[in-house]
């Protein structure tokens, strides 16, 4: 390796091997002495810095889910008995008598999927904006409703419901095209009504709509 360097007098270049460091060369150019340098040290580039992350700015009119839910399974309990007692009764009967045991069996089936139909193809969403209810599996129907129309929101529940913990939401609201929504056989109904109302009454604040107020779709 061989180290580069001038002649402080005349600035002449000249180069020697890195075993000469800290000798005294001659200068071909004014003759002086020249005491040879030591290696420079190696500078690194300083790492480069991230580009600054920019953060979009919230959209304001974005809608927040407040909870998402659906038809518990345990408002359906007197048909799931029933369907679950059809369903062994055609067991039992199905080698004695072959047609009753089949109709049986049928019949249990049927009132079983139809809470599995009851359940899995409605769902309730609550968001700070809008109340949506979607019905169907392949074929789909949403209803919704803007909260700041929502006139009252009630519950009612039955007695075994009350044991159950589960019950219907009804919500009344000034829109021509969906006058009322009924969430039905809903866990913790009261919990969700409140919320509703919460958020309801929040969004007639923020679009500056009276109590009492109705407005027109």
């Amino acid at each position: 390796m061989e180290i580069e360097f001038q002649c402080g007098a005349c600035g002449q270049s000249m180069s020697v091997d890195a075993s000469g460091v800290g000798l005294t060369a001659t200068c071909p150019g004014c003759g002086g002495p020249v005491v040879v340098p030591g290696i420079p040290p190696r500078i690194d580039p300083p790492p480069a810095t991230p580009a600054a992350v920019v953060s979009a700015p919230l959209d304001p009119d974005a809608e927040r889910e407040i909870l998402s839910c659906g038809p518990s399974a345990l408002g359906y309990l007197g048909r799931a008995i029933a369907g679950l007692s059809a369903c062994v009764l055609g067991g039992l009967f199905v080698f004695a008598i072959p047609a009753a045991g089949a109709a049986l069996l049928a019949i249990g089936l049927w009132l079983l999927a139809s809470i599995w139909i009851a359940t899995a193809t409605v769902r309730y969403r609550l968001t700070d904006q809008r109340l949506f209810v979607r019905r169907g599996l392949i074929a789909r129907r949403i209803d919704e409703i803007e909260l700041f129309r929502i006139k009252d929101a009630t519950v009612t529940q039955g007695l075994l419901e009350r044991l159950f913990g589960i019950g219907s939401v009804t919500v009344v609201s000034t829109d021509d095209t969906t006058p009322q929504l009924i969430l039905q056989k809903i866990p913790a109904p009261s919990s969700i009504k409140e919320s509703i109302r919460s958020h309801y009454r929040a969004a007639r604040k923020r679009e500056r709509v009276g109590a009492t107020e109705f407005i027109p779709s």
